[in-house]
């Protein structure tokens, strides 16, 4: 990819298409894993994605057939530069190799580097995980005075619930990341959390069970706590106005909206709240057609 373009890790972000990758034509690959590179947290915009810019590789660990000589894979990859476009590629292989690749056997070593390892010493560099159910926040405590809590990425399993960019604390050693969305979709005490940091010796991820005290537990089962920001609530729709048709941004329409609401369909004439430097202003959705701008406008119906 050019310089100024960008693809997406395994945890989207706010915005953004996923990687899907089929083997199934022919099923000379009966499994596979992909390497998932350490990603840039981007936050330009206000949102956060998870994306990697220009020349990229992804190794793929693949499980073959026995007998097979050829395998052939499509790939769908969400690409973005100005728009956001979903591209298509399929490539074949010879699983027999009369001489080996050495140059992109090297270029699979060089990309191996950035990938995730676990970490397997003492003393563990992250220590406890806590999630307030108050704030919304996940709590990670770093022990490692030297690693750079700037680059500390979280993330789960299931991908969600989607973590935002780390946040300084009052407290030296630890380290704060807001919870994006409803994090009643995923419950974040039954599920590790895996912290993934660089360090001088590499791209390090260790899984880590969260913490949830009583009286956490007792805020997110009962009534839900206030957000700090609009951003993820069940009623919002955040769209890019653009002559007149819904154009999500980055392409992504969120799963609680995709059977009533789709790309290029007539804006709905609603009360809106505009956002600029300003902060948050009252207008409706006709008055912003064409300029533009980025609106958080309620689905009528969408959800009770």
């Amino acid at each position: 990819m050019p310089v100024n373009t960008k693809t997406y890790w395994r945890v989207l972000g706010e915005t953004g298409l996923p990687t899907e990758l089929n083997f199934s034509d022919p099923v000379a690959i009966i499994g596979h894993e992909i390497f998932w590179l350490y990603p840039t947290l981007e936050t330009e915009g206000g949102f956060s994605e998870y994306v990697y810019y220009g020349p990229t590789i992804l190794p793929i660990e693949v499980t073959l057939a026995p007998g097979d000589t050829m395998a052939d894979m499509t790939a769908v990859l969400g690409i973005c530069s100005d728009i956001c476009v979903p591209a298509q590629a399929w490539f074949s292989l010879a699983l027999i190799d009369p001489a080996p690749d050495r140059a992109n056997g090297l270029r699979l070593r060089q990309a191996m580097v950035i990938a995730p390892m676990g970490w397997d010493r003492d003393p563990q560099p992250i220590g406890n995980v806590v999630f307030d159910a108050r704030t919304s926040m996940l709590k990670v405590q770093v022990d490692d005075p030297e690693l750079d809590q700037a680059l500390l990425i979280a993330a789960t399993a299931t991908r969600l619930p989607l973590f935002s960019a780390p946040q300084k604390s009052p407290e030296s050693n630890l380290v704060l990341f807001p919870v994006l969305g409803d994090v009643g979709e995923t419950d974040l005490a039954t599920q590790p959390v895996q912290p993934i940091f660089r360090t001088d010796m590499g791209v390090f991820a260790i899984d880590l069970s969260v913490k949830v005290t009583p009286a956490q537990l007792e805020s997110a089962q009962g009534e839900r706590p206030a957000r700090p920001c609009l951003r993820g609530q069940s009623r919002i729709f955040r769209t890019h106005v653009e002559r007149g048709k819904v154009l999500p941004l980055g392409g992504h329409i969120h799963r609680a909206y995709r059977d009533m609401i789709e790309r290029g369909s007539p804006l709905l004439p609603v009360p809106t709240k505009l956002v600029d430097a300003n902060g948050f202003s009252d207008t409706t959705s006709d008055a912003v057609l064409g300029q533009g701008l980025v609106v958080l406008f309620t689905v009528p119906g969408a959800l009770p």
